[in-house]
């Protein structure tokens, strides 16, 4: 079991630079099976997640090379020429806990006309539902079935509609977007997310061949029914990542700078720290933040791109834990996401749960604490920047889900900074 160690008190410094988007460089890896021509991807975080979505490929017939570039990145090509016409059943023990294997499944409609597999876990946030793709599938006609925990897909022609989405739901567009290439005519998804990686897998279509139309806005429309070709594509930087060590910096009364992020990505952060008291910092290919000496609290409700985003909930609320005053935080996206509370709680915060709200009442200061991080990767996160400005040290328990999220994120740390070392050690029985 990993677990980090962090003595709290120093200020974050420094400058860093950002590294590819996670849920973005998912999307793109998957949209590869679209095409039977090479592509490209450059700029590829080297995450958990994505080597397996990568493992997933090569097991669907493609064929991979992956080269380390000398900034930590990936450079990936895809030939995915190989993949068979016939009916496609995702292998279990690669798609249980890996939710983004879900994107396979509009990729491969689109590709082959059919695809099967088990309902993935994923992080442990309440109910995650899948029925938007499903409905958007089905609209297309497909024919969509589920039983005992498994999901399957097939539609032999698929024709362009409309798809108004119940909410503007990240995964199921990004999924409707792939299948969508293989319909006949136009399909319009109304209601659709506009987040970055949106935009990021409509450009790796558009280079593709494919016409895809007002990626960013509410309404998406996609000319379907050409054969896609080969691509390259760089990744899009990462805003959950970046605006992680934003909040780390504001922590610990510091100032950073994190080059290759773009300051458009991340206007509902930066909002809310200023309000907080902190004054963020953008230029040309680069974000930064210095920090005031104390956190004002503030008010804050998760949203949709360009909403604050879910994403950041957790380690938002490691900041308001010593901010000045009583802060209200409401998470309308999922289920369940303060599962961090109880780590909290040991390091002497006060936080109050009503449903969805989170109630923070700022205390003076944190103190150090054996806490658990466990499947909840941004929990865990929030964890680690909650411990850096604690008093004494803190040691987070499992914390390999990190991986998934951040690369080289003890590193990074240091290299601001900040006392944090991992060790291996055995699980309790």
């Amino acid at each position: 079991m990993e677990c980090y160690t962090v003595r709290g008190g120093r200020a974050i410094r420094g400058r860093i630079g950002a590294q590819g988007s996670e849920n973005a460089a998912l999307a793109l890896v998957a949209s590869c099976i679209l095409t039977p021509g090479l592509v490209t991807l450059l700029g590829v975080p080297p995450l958990t997640d994505v080597h397996c979505m990568l493992t997933l490929l090569e097991e669907l017939g493609a064929v991979i090379t992956a080269r380390p570039e000398t900034d930590g990145t990936l450079t990936v090509t895809v030939d995915a020429a190989g993949l068979g016409s016939d009916c496609v059943v995702l292998p279990e023990d690669q798609t249980r806990a890996l939710r983004s294997s879900l994107f396979f499944l509009g990729a491969l409609l689109a590709r082959v006309g059919s695809a099967t597999m088990v309902l993935p876990d994923g992080c442990l946030t309440g109910a995650r539902p899948i029925d938007l793709p499903e409905s958007g599938f089905t609209a297309l006609g497909a024919t969509v079935w589920q039983d005992h925990g498994m999901i399957g897909v097939r539609g032999e022609r698929l024709v362009g509609t409309e798809i108004p989405l119940a909410r503007p739901s990240l995964g199921a567009t990004l999924n409707l977007m792939m299948a969508a290439t293989a319909a006949a005519g136009v399909t319009t998804i109304r209601n659709a997310a506009r987040d970055p990686e949106v935009v990021a897998l409509a450009s790796m279509l558009n280079a593709m061949g494919a016409f895809v139309h007002g990626a960013g806005s509410g309404t998406i429309r996609i000319t379907g029914g050409e054969v896609l070709g080969g691509a390259t594509q760089r990744v899009i930087p990462d805003r959950i990542e970046v605006g992680t060590f934003l909040i780390a910096a504001a922590i610990t009364g510091g100032h950073i700078i994190v080059d290759g992020a773009a300051s458009e990505h991340l206007r509902a952060l930066s909002r809310l720290l200023q309000s907080a008291g902190h004054t963020p910092l953008a230029g040309p290919g680069w974000v930064g933040l210095t920090a005031s000496g104390s956190s004002q609290a503030v008010d804050l409700r998760t949203q949709p791109y360009p909403g604050f985003p879910t994403d950041l909930q957790n380690p938002i609320l490691a900041l308001l834990l010593t901010a000045c005053g009583t802060s209200i935080v409401s998470e309308s996206v999922f289920e369940d996401r303060f599962s961090v509370l109880a780590g909290f709680a040991r390091m002497g915060a006060h936080v109050s749960t009503h449903g969805r709200v989170a109630v923070v009442s700022g205390v003076s200061r944190l103190h150090g604490a054996v806490v658990r991080g466990g499947d909840d990767l941004r929990a865990t996160a929030a964890l680690v920047l909650a411990a850096l400005g604690a008093e004494g040290e803190t040691v987070i328990e499992d914390t390999s889900c990190l991986h998934r999220g951040y690369h080289r994120f003890a590193e990074q740390l240091r290299a601001l900074g900040a006392s944090v070392t991992i060790e291996a050690r055995m699980s309790p029985l």
